[in-house]
């Protein structure tokens, strides 16, 4: 596999076209970072299976990568980023909204989108939004994955400002389940995908339900919200 996943773009590009000016609400960009997570739970493509699904949305203090301050976790324990998925993840982004292809052939009943929800993270870290162009660039989110059942983890910083300097995304770093980096996902068991956001626009549990109660399609008891 390449070193790099390239893309051509600028970091003030992924901020703003790509990120936080693609959404009304708060709500709708963790949606689609859940909604994400519920694709990735599906066992067939073809086969629409909510229940299926375990989205956790933990808000953590103290995390390592917080650099001091809270992070906002969306996690699923579904299928990982494989080299397909990462492909399509990384490099997808480029390519103009009406020429995107839903996944599948639009499978999942919907779920499954046109993919620029992907960079949804940047509009969660309230950083993102600075009226600074280069503060903004300088935040943005982790991806963590697996697609095995034990293993080190692959790593990827999705910071635009790196993006735009490394022309495209480093996705070759792995860490140990144990890994510092990981820090309450650590010895993390089977496959999964984790999203990473500093400086969240979230600052409570409340907050979160409020964005998003009247987007789920189920009921509040259902959904992993943890502090």
């Amino acid at each position: 596999m390449d070193q790099r996943l390239q893309l051509v773009v600028t970091a003030i590009h992924l901020v703003r076209n790509l990120a936080t000016g693609l959404y009304e609400s708060v709500g709708q960009r963790l949606m689609e970072l859940i909604r994400n997570g519920v694709v990735a739970c599906q066992r067939d493509p073809n086969v629409w299976e909510p229940k299926l699904a375990k989205i956790q949305i933990l808000l953590v203090k103290n995390h390592p990568l917080g650099k001091g301050e809270p992070v906002l976790i969306v996690l699923d324990n579904g299928c990982g980023l494989d080299e397909v998925r990462l492909k399509r993840y990384f490099t997808d982004l480029g390519v103009p909204l009406n020429q995107l292809k839903t996944q599948r052939g639009g499978t999942h009943f919907g779920a499954s989108q046109k993919g620029m929800g992907r960079l949804a993270g940047l509009a969660l870290n309230e950083k993102c939004h600075s009226r600074d162009e280069q503060e903004a660039v300088k935040n943005g989110y982790y991806l963590f994955t697996r697609t095995e059942r034990s293993g080190p983890v692959r790593f990827v910083s999705v910071i635009p400002e790196k993006v735009e300097l490394e022309r495209g995304f480093d996705v070759t770093r792995f860490v140990q389940p144990d890994a510092r980096e990981l820090g309450t996902l650590r010895s993390i068991s089977g496959s999964f995908t984790a999203i990473v956001i500093p400086n969240p626009i979230f600052k409570s549990e409340g907050e979160i339900y409020d964005a998003i109660k009247w987007l789920l399609p189920r009921e509040r008891d259902n959904v992993w919200i943890n502090d």
